[in-house]
């Protein structure tokens, strides 16, 4: 998967509320498709705790099947070791 289009296109959803990983707006709803501020339009979801989030992923799961699920631990881990290469170079 291309990284790249991940950070373009990823909303990330908490407990309460989500947020737009492009311009980090935050406070966004679960059932927009696309960020008020940037219009980016969301094509990836992550859950910052996906492990008390089980019911609100299968709801989202059958009412948004084009989404893409991505764990937000992995993306982290990667866009950070991304950062690291880029600064050492």
């Amino acid at each position: 998967m291309d990284i790249d289009d991940i950070k373009e296109h990823l909303f990330v959803l908490g407990e309460l509320s989500g947020s737009c990983n492009k311009c980090s707006e935050v406070g966004l709803s679960d059932i927009l498709t696309m960020c008020p501020k940037c219009k980016t339009e969301f094509r990836y979801l992550a859950f910052r705790q996906p492990e008390t989030n089980l019911n609100k992923m299968m709801k989202i799961r059958k009412a948004r099947p084009d989404w893409i699920f991505v764990d937000y631990q992995d993306f982290k881990k990667i866009t950070a070791s991304t950062k690291a290469k880029e600064f050492f170079k």
